[in-house]
C-alpha cells in the first residue's frame, strides 16, 4: 500500500525552507509577497492540500507564479483560483483566463498526473517575480539557491522518480538536478504550458523536450 502524504508537516516544512530561502538579498530583489504578505507558491499548496494524497513520485515544476502587478490577491484567494480553474467552476472572463493554467490543468497528459494523486505541481520559486514582464529568466543565482533550499529536500525526503523542468529556465538548472539525484531519477526538460510557436504544451502524451545547454 502507498504510504499517505501529510500535507500540513510537508508544507510547514516549505515555509520554514521558505523564510531561510527569502533571507538572500538576490531573492528579496526578484520576488515579493503576495498582497497577504506571505511569500508561497500558491499552485503547490493546492496540490498538497487538495491533489496529492500519497508521497509524490512525479514533481512537475513551472518557473514563477505570476510578474509583479498592482492586485495581485492574498495566497488563499489564489488557492480558490486555482481549485475553480481545476474545477472548471470558474466565470472565465479575460481578466480571469489564464493560458498557463488553461494548458496545465486540461491537457490531458498533465492533468491525468496532477489526478493521479501521487504528483506534486507547482512553481520552483514562490511570491511574484518583480518585473513587468509576463515571462522571464530570474537568474541562475536564483534557481540553483531555490532547488537546493526548497526542492531538494522534497525530492530525496519522497525519492521522486519523475521531474519535469518546464519552460526554458529550466535548460541549465536541469544538469545540476541530475547530478544531484545521481541518475536514480528522471529528470526531463520541457516547454513551459505558455510557450508559442514551434514547442508545443499540449502534445498528446507529453509536451516538446527543450534542447537544454
Amino acid at each position: 500500500m502507498p504510504n499517505p502524504l501529510d500535507p500540513e508537516r510537508l508544507l510547514r516544512q516549505m515555509a520554514l525552507q521558505v523564510i531561510k530561502f527569502a533571507k538572500s538579498s538576490a531573492v528579496t530583489a526578484a520576488l515579493k509577497p503576495f498582497d497577504d504578505g506571505i511569500l508561497e507558491d500558491p499552485l503547490l499548496t493546492w496540490c498538497v492540500e487538495n491533489k496529492c494524497l500519497y508521497e509524490p513520485s512525479t514533481l512537475i515544476l513551472l518557473n514563477n507564479w505570476d510578474k509583479d502587478r498592482v492586485i495581485n490577491r492574498t495566497v488563499t484567494e489564489n488557492l480558490g483560483y486555482c481549485d475553480d480553474y481545476f474545477n472548471h467552476t470558474l466565470l472565465m472572463t479575460g481578466d480571469t483566463y489564464n493560458r498557463t493554467f488553461d494548458l496545465l490543468f486540461n491537457t490531458t497528459w498533465s492533468r491525468d498526473r496532477i489526478n493521479s494523486q501521487f504528483c506534486l505541481a507547482g512553481n520552483i520559486v514562490p511570491g511574484l517575480w518583480r518585473n513587468d514582464q509576463t515571462e522571464g529568466y530570474l537568474g541562475d543565482q536564483i534557481y540553483t539557491q531555490a532547488f537546493y533550499c526548497l526542492w531538494l529536500p522534497v525530492v530525496q525526503e519522497y525519492r521522486i522518480k519523475h521531474i519535469y523542468l518546464c519552460g526554458a529556465w529550466a535548460k541549465g538548472l536541469a544538469r545540476l538536478v541530475r547530478s544531484e539525484l545521481h541518475h536514480r531519477g528522471v529528470v526531463r526538460v520541457f516547454c513551459h504550458p505558455s510557450s508559442r510557436g514551434a514547442h508545443l504544451w499540449n502534445r498528446l502524451k507529453e509536451p516538446d523536450n527543450l534542447q537544454e545547454i
